[in-house]
């Protein structure tokens, strides 16, 4: 039964332009401070597990008007039963976009491979040296500098989203990320955002970035990547 913990039956958020079903999945790896859905990631067990079959079926009565069904979380990809879920959105006929930190990249090129996803939005936290400061632990970023090259190379279609959270983010830092990124679609930086909360209550005092600041970081990125996006301003 996959850890599904969350249903939001509709959605314009979440990929621009498009009318979603967001699923969220509980559990995460990492711990990044200024997460927002901390809730998924410390506090999972205090949340329904939702049945597969009710998601489903929830899925079906939308998906003649739906552009994707999300999945999202926490982090889908440490669910072994994803592939089985995403086969199962297949069976109804419905497109399906993938969010993730990318620290399974064995798992997101076996869902390509499989082509069992449309879409995928990966965030990217840092530049390589302010990683481990970004998410709270301990990681191979090989494993994320490979999940960048498999979504580069196999996903139809893609984003990369880096959050400008003052501290981990910063503008001196977008040649490097432009550097890591180079030749994709699109990048998306979105401003960071405490409103709901985070999981180092310390970064709900930390100020966003100005609109000039962002809009700086977004003319640096655009010398490497095809198209950049402001989001949430």
């Amino acid at each position: 039964m996959p850890n599904i913990r969350g249903l939001q039956p509709i959605s314009f958020i979440e990929i621009a332009g498009a009318v979603s079903v967001v699923v969220f999945f509980g559990g995460c790896n990492f711990r990044c401070g200024y997460c927002q859905n901390w809730q998924l990631v410390l506090q999972q067990e205090n949340l329904p597990l939702l049945p597969a079959e009710l998601v489903l079926r929830v899925v079906k009565e939308r998906k003649d008007w739906i552009d994707y069904v999300v999945l999202t979380g926490g982090e889908p990809t440490l669910d072994p039963e994803l592939p089985w879920f995403l086969e199962e959105l297949r069976k109804l006929g419905v497109r399906t976009a993938l969010e993730t930190n990318g620290s399974m990249p064995a798992i997101l090129y076996e869902l390509l491979r499989d082509q069992l996803v449309d879409y995928i939005a990966m965030d990217v936290k840092a530049v390589p040296e302010k990683y481990e400061q970004a998410i709270g632990v301990k990681y191979n970023i090989d494993k994320i500098l490979l999940s960048i090259k498999i979504i580069k190379q196999l996903a139809p279609a893609y984003e990369f989203r880096v959050t400008a959270v003052p501290g981990i983010i910063s503008l001196e830092d977008m040649d490097r990320l432009g550097e890591l990124l180079r030749g994709s679609r699109l990048v998306c930086i979105q401003q960071f955002s405490a409103e709901n909360g985070t999981l180092d209550p310390t970064f709900s005092r930390v100020k966003p970035y100005s609109r000039e600041v962002l809009e700086e970081m977004a003319a640096r990125l655009k010398k490497y990547v095809a198209k950049v996006k402001l989001r949430n301003i």
